[in-house]
């Protein structure tokens, strides 16, 4: 049990990957025996059920949503750093940090608000360390000053969850994974999980566009009973049924694409799995015996969850090789795509991926050919990536990143705790909705 009390501000009942990562860090803490608060907040358009499940309810015992009496010892803020607020003595911010190679000054001026940093990988470390802008004067356009990241910033990995994430043996035979999948006639499925999000063709973050144009094309002209399907898990953040048309109407322009070159021959299925996904249903979705390998050719990832709660089935992963993954994918038992870092594209600029950045772009032409290999001999491919259950489950669990959390906070600085000792009625600040 430790002394320090904690306040922790996330947007823990979310169905979103900072959902995800805030009940991880927060039933962390709990674990850890600290003195917790838990202030829940918003994240865009997402649904705010993830509390539902009977195993959340030391996290909902600890929600507080009113004044502070007392300043906090430390004060937790998960979310994109330009959101980042100090209110407690020490101030830690975490967040998955950045897709590309470049961010922009309000998430440095963020950062060094807080006295610690804590991102998910090294490549958002990296990208937060080295990134500087020159303030210029209007006048006479001479350097005034520098914006830099003058605070500490460390990895803290978001571990995988060994209670739900793990390889099964069979699925119960009443679960509608199980019969959602068995009813289709492929045995041979590739997944993709992750939203499809703005941009043109082969401009979307995710690079999901070009992951079906890929797919469509490599496997046209095989024969009819003999072509692997595609499993898309995505959405663009809500669940809407206009969302789902828009989907499937993308899916259709990319085929009247491929059909407009002149490729004849019946396309290969792809099914379009919608909807909300309890954590254990998208466990049994990634063991499932069709399933039989994950795919991404996503362009940047802070971190990459999903690919890592995959890993833990022993299955073929495929995926871009650059950001985030590179830490937890270990490239002898993973297919790790070549390509090129380019310039993101204007049809996917935004608040957070700025204008002038980077981010990578896969070679399609060979990420073809590793799909096709996988498909014509995927007992190689197996044999090469089922290590990869172990190599997981010895380095990238909750319990070591509980560890890792553990040692932060057992180092924080003492001294300025009690420096920075408040007044102890203390109004909380509101906390800004996360649009991202």
């Amino acid at each position: 049990m430790s002394d320090k009390k904690i306040v922790f501000a996330g947007p823990v009942s979310t169905r979103s990957g900072y959902g995800a990562r805030s009940r991880d860090i927060c039933n962390a803490l709990i674990e850890l025996g600290y003195d917790l608060k838990i202030v829940p907040l918003a994240w865009g358009s997402t649904p705010m059920n993830a509390l539902d499940d009977v195993k959340d309810k030391e996290i909902i015992a600890r929600l507080h949503n009113g004044n502070l009496e007392t300043q906090p010892d430390i004060f937790i803020h998960c979310t994109i750093p330009n959101e980042f607020q100090t209110i407690g003595k020490y101030n830690i911010g975490i967040t998955a940090g950045i897709e590309t190679d470049n961010c922009a000054p309000e998430w440095i001026d963020g950062c060094n608000r807080m006295d610690l940093v804590l991102t998910s990988s090294e490549h958002s470390k990296r990208v937060f360390e080295t990134i500087q802008y020159e303030k210029r004067d209007k006048r006479t356009n001479q350097v005034m000053s520098t914006i830099r990241c003058t605070k500490p910033v460390q990895v803290l990995f978001e571990g995988v969850d060994t209670t739900v994430f793990r390889k099964l043996k069979e699925l119960d035979t009443e679960s509608n994974i199980k019969k959602t999948l068995d009813a289709i006639p492929e045995k041979f499925a590739y997944l993709f999980v992750g939203h499809w999000l703005q941009g043109d063709l082969g401009h979307d973050r995710k690079d999901v566009g070009m992951l079906v144009n890929t797919f469509l094309s490599t496997f046209v002209n095989y024969p009819k009973n003999e072509k692997p399907a595609l499993i898309l898990k995505t959405s663009m953040a809500g669940f809407s049924l206009i969302e789902r048309e828009a989907i499937e109407n993308k899916i259709n322009q990319i085929q009247e694409i491929i059909r407009d070159r002149g490729v004849a021959g019946e396309f290969p299925s792809i099914y379009l799995l919608y909807g909300d996904l309890s954590d254990s249903e998208i466990n049994e979705l990634y063991n499932h015996s069709k399933v039989k390998a994950m795919v991404s050719f996503a362009k940047g990832e802070g971190f990459g969850r999903p690919l890592l709660e995959f890993t833990t089935t022993g299955k073929p992963v495929i995926t871009s090789n650059w950001s985030g993954p590179l830490d937890f994918l270990n490239a002898d038992y993973s297919y790790l795509l070549p390509g090129s870092v380019n310039n993101v594209h204007e049809s996917a600029v935004n608040n957070w991926i700025i204008k002038d950045s980077k981010w990578f772009t896969v070679n399609y032409a060979f990420a073809a050919k590793t799909l096709e290999q996988c498909f014509k001999s995927y007992s190689s491919a197996l044999k090469r990536t089922s290590p990869h259950k172990d190599y997981t489950l010895s380095k990238f669990t909750l319990k070591n990143m509980k560890e890792k959390l553990q040692e932060y906070l057992e180092n924080t600085n003492k001294n300025a705790i009690m420096q920075n000792e408040q007044p102890k009625k203390l109004v909380l600040p509101k906390l800004n909705k996360v649009t991202k």
